[in-house]
C-alpha cells in the first residue's frame, strides 16, 4: 500500500494495537495505528465508515458544546486558550479586513475571540450545526457540511484556519490541495495538529490523548507535515510548537478509564482539570525542548495551483 502522504510504496507497519474510544465509548470496536516507515506518519486502521464517524461525535462531544453549557474549570481553561490563540493568530493575519474561514469550527470559540479583536469578515464550517445560532447571532457566517466532500465556496479567503482538524480527514493531502484553490493571492492556511514526536505521545502510547480514536485518522510530526505541504507546492512560512496541558490530563484519564472500564461525562472526568493544572510545567518544558504536544504550521498559497 502506497503512503498517501509521502507516496512511498513501503508497507505501513503496525504501531499501536487494540485501541478503543476511551473518552466517549462511541463505537464498540478496536483500532490500530500503523506507521509509514519512510515518513513516519500515523494512519488509523481500519478506517471508520461514515456512519461510525458520525456516531463518534455524540451529543455531549465537548468540542461542540457551547461554553455557557459547560460549567467545568476545564472549559474555562479552554476559553482562555482560544483567546491566546486568537492573539497569536492576529500577528499572522494582520489587517482586520482580511476574510477568514475556519474549517471544523466546533463551538465557535476561536472565531468569537477573533471577532472581539476586530475581525468581522468571518465564516465557519462544521459537520455539526450546534454552534450555528450562536455564531450567526454574532454576525459570523455559518455553513454546515462535510468538509472533505463539500469544499465549494462562492468566494475565496485570505486566511483559512484548521484548529486540530486536519487529522480528522481520511485524505488530508487532497484537502490541502483543495484549500489552495480557496485562497486569495498570498493567502495563508494556519494549521494546528497533535505532534507524534511529543513527550506525552511517547510516554502514554495507545492511551495518548492525541490519538482521539476513532476521530483522528492521520497524525503527523512537524517534519513529515512540512514535507507533505512542500510536495503540494505550499510555501512554509513558519512552524512552532504548542502547549496544551489538557493533552497530558486526558492521556492519564484515558489510562484510568481503560483500567476502570468507565466512560467519563462529556469526555472529561472530575479530576481532569486538576491534572491539567499540574501538567502546566511539563507542557511548557516540552516547548523549550522542541517537543510540544502539538504544533502550528503557517502555509502560503502555492505560486501555481
Amino acid at each position: 500500500m502506497t503512503c498517501s502522504i509521502c507516496q512511498s510504496s513501503n508497507s505501513l507497519t503496525s504501531h499501536y494495537q487494540k485501541i478503543e474510544d476511551y473518552e466517549y465509548a462511541s463505537v464498540n470496536l478496536e483500532f490500530e495505528f500503523q506507521i509509514c516507515p519512510n515518513c513516519g506518519v500515523w494512519k488509523l486502521v481500519p478506517e471508520p465508515s461514515l456512519e461510525q464517524i458520525l456516531k463518534s461525535y455524540p451529543s455531549d462531544y465537548r468540542n461542540h458544546l457551547i461554553a455557557k453549557t459547560q460549567t467545568s474549570f476545564f472549559a474555562f481553561i479552554k476559553q482562555i486558550q482560544f483567546q491566546q490563540k486568537a492573539l497569536s493568530f492576529q500577528k499572522i493575519i494582520g489587517n482586520h479586513s482580511k476574510s477568514i474561514l475556519e474549517l471544523g469550527s466546533g463551538n465557535g470559540d476561536l472565531l468569537l475571540a477573533l471577532k472581539k479583536l476586530g475581525y468581522h469578515n468571518l465564516t465557519a464550517m462544521d459537520l455539526s450545526n450546534a454552534a450555528a445560532e450562536r455564531l450567526e447571532s454574532n454576525q459570523i457566517n455559518f455553513l454546515r457540511g462535510n468538509i472533505e466532500q463539500e469544499l465549494n465556496f462562492s468566494q475565496s479567503f485570505d486566511i483559512i484556519i484548521l484548529n486540530n482538524v486536519i487529522e480528522h480527514f481520511s485524505q488530508p493531502d487532497l484537502v490541502l490541495r483543495q484549500l489552495a484553490n480557496l485562497l486569495n493571492s498570498n493567502g495563508r492556511v494556519i494549521i494546528l495538529t497533535p505532534n507524534t514526536n511529543s513527550w506525552d505521545a511517547k510516554l502514554f502510547k495507545k492511551f495518548w490523548a492525541g490519538l482521539h480514536t476513532p476521530r483522528h485518522l492521520y497524525l503527523f510530526n512537524p517534519s513529515n507535515f512540512r514535507k507533505l505541504a512542500s510536495r503540494l507546492g505550499y510555501n512554509i512560512r513558519s512552524t512552532k510548537y504548542n502547549s496544551d496541558p489538557g493533552q497530558w490530563a486526558i492521556s492519564v484519564q484515558n489510562l484510568i478509564s481503560h483500567l476502570l472500564k468507565r466512560r467519563p461525562p462529556h469526555g472529561l472526568d472530575f479530576y481532569t482539570t486538576i491534572l491539567a493544572l499540574f501538567s502546566l510545567p511539563l507542557s511548557y518544558l516540552q516547548i523549550f525542548f522542541a517537543s510540544g504536544e502539538g504544533f502550528t504550521v503557517v502555509l502560503e498559497k502555492p505560486n501555481q495551483t
